[in-house]
């Protein structure tokens, strides 16, 4: 579940409700708004903070923090960078779980909704930025492009499952200049390399909370107003581990919740964009189908394969020929044993002929 939606006066009690509302930090004028989750981050949320704090900027900023009650020790480690930083930092102490633990949605939201800067850069707690310089170069990015509404930068990806670490930097197809349409096709901009301009989409639209994720949405809204500009300088990494709300998702599922989005987007954004978004709804379709054969789940497989064709019988990521193999391989993989074999044999003596 994306999350339950949320009347604009509920998101003014909730942040009227700030745990820091008198603190020093609303003497300033923030430039920038950065906006922290924290959710069960204790490892994490100090090298998150302190890549914020570490940055050299020639204007005022402000980190506005929502804790959303964290099981472990997270809150009481905001509350104590709060304590030394009260001219930067700004805390949100959720009374109750705004999302019972099950998306970030609300509290993001929250957080968003409470930025006062002309510009947002958002960081989840268990990420952290590598250069001291990101905001300032990604401010002067977007004073110098007033036709961007969107600016980032690749990513370091940092796995650490399976007791292992790999990174990897994304994305790596390289544009200085990226579209909407771009966007649709994936989300190539990870949150902690995103900065946009504030005040662009008003409310939330009542969408926005049925689909599974938060960030590639607020992309795309944010998109329709300008274009994305890309830096192309490595400053943030992207952590990957077991307790990450979107990274411990499986590979079918982030299919499927894509698929869930394409098909709320077709249903909100312009006719203009109705055949790319049923083409790559009709990808995430085959691509879970094909996991799911790999699992040896016949009837699901079979399933996304049908809506493959269903949505966008025009436009399957694969010849229907290949298809239809597909189709044999789930639904009878003895036949399709017999039909590689028959193939074999046929290939073999057009060869010997």
């Amino acid at each position: 579940m994306a999350g339950r939606m949320i009347t604009e006066s509920q998101l003014k009690q909730l942040i009227a409700e700030e745990y820091t509302k008198n603190s020093l930090v609303h003497k300033i004028q923030p430039k920038v708004s950065v906006s922290l989750l924290a959710y069960n981050h204790g490892p994490f949320i100090e090298q998150a903070l302190n890549s914020i704090l570490l940055q050299q900027v020639n204007f005022e900023y402000e980190i506005v923090i929502g804790e959303d009650c964290s099981q472990d020790n997270t809150r009481e480690i905001v509350l104590n960078y709060q304590r030394k930083n009260p001219d930067k930092i700004r805390i949100f102490l959720s009374k109750k779980p705004l999302n019972d633990g099950k998306s970030g949605r609300l509290n993001f939201v929250r957080n968003l909704k409470a930025c006062r800067g002309e510009y947002v850069a958002l960081l989840d707690g268990d990420d952290f930025w590598t250069s001291p310089f990101k905001l300032q170069k990604q401010v002067h990015f977007l004073d110098n492009h007033p036709e961007c509404s969107i600016c980032f930068h690749p990513v370091v990806n940092l796995f650490e499952i399976e007791d292992k670490e790999e990174r990897v930097v994304y994305p790596p197809k390289k544009k200085d200049l990226y579209t909407v349409e771009d966007l649709l096709e994936s989300n190539f901009i990870a949150a902690c390399s995103a900065m946009f301009r504030n005040g662009l989409l008003g409310e939330f639209p009542d969408w926005y909370f049925r689909i599974p994720m938060g960030d590639w949405p607020l992309h795309i809204l944010n998109s329709l107003h300008g274009t994305i500009g890309y830096l192309d300088e490595v400053m943030s990494v992207y952590r990957v581990h077991r307790k990450g709300l979107w990274s411990s998702r499986g590979s079918i599922r982030k299919h499927l919740d894509d698929a869930k989005a394409y098909q709320i987007f077709c249903n909100h954004l312009g006719k203009q964009y109705l055949k790319l978004l049923k083409s790559q709804m009709s990808k995430r379709y085959y691509e879970a189908g094909i996991f799911y054969e790999q699992r040896q789940e016949k009837i699901q497989a079979l399933s996304n394969l049908v809506r493959c064709v269903m949505v966008a019988p025009t436009s399957i990521p694969v010849s229907y020929i290949h298809l239809m193999t597909d189709f044999v391989r789930c639904f009878s993989p003895r036949l399709y044993r017999l039909l590689m074999s028959f193939k074999g044999q046929l290939f073999r003596s057009q060869k010997e002929i």
